[in-house]
């Protein structure tokens, strides 16, 4: 399993497919898309039940269902963090007149 981070500053389509994929999934079958993943081991917190859990929440699910307890909470409240910031790094470049495309860029790519 390859953390995003890993892919920041690429453009990786197959990572974008997925992000798009598993969008329109949670759309779909809203809190239902829980009851597929019994293929993935969720007790590592894989970034895929991450993922998920945070679509369901952005859709007004609970997101209850899905395994991985307290750690998970934390590891998607540090991970939130971490997007916070860089989404506040790429919106000051934006508006910088100087980084302007770059920070465009950046928020594609985001």
């Amino acid at each position: 399993a390859h953390p995003p981070s890993k892919y920041q500053n690429r453009d990786f389509m197959p990572l974008r497919l997925l992000k798009t994929l598993l969008n329109e999934l949670v759309k779909l079958k809203g809190e239902d898309i829980t009851q597929h993943l019994s293929l993935v081991p969720t007790e590592s917190n894989p970034t895929i039940v991450l993922y998920l859990k945070m679509l369901l929440q952005q859709a007004g699910h609970s997101a209850a269902g899905i395994g991985g307890g307290e750690s998970a909470n934390q590891t998607a409240t540090t991970s939130d963090s971490a997007h916070q910031a860089e989404l506040s790094n790429i919106f000051a470049k934006i508006g910088s007149r100087a980084t302007t495309k770059e920070g465009i860029t950046d928020l594609f790519k985001f």
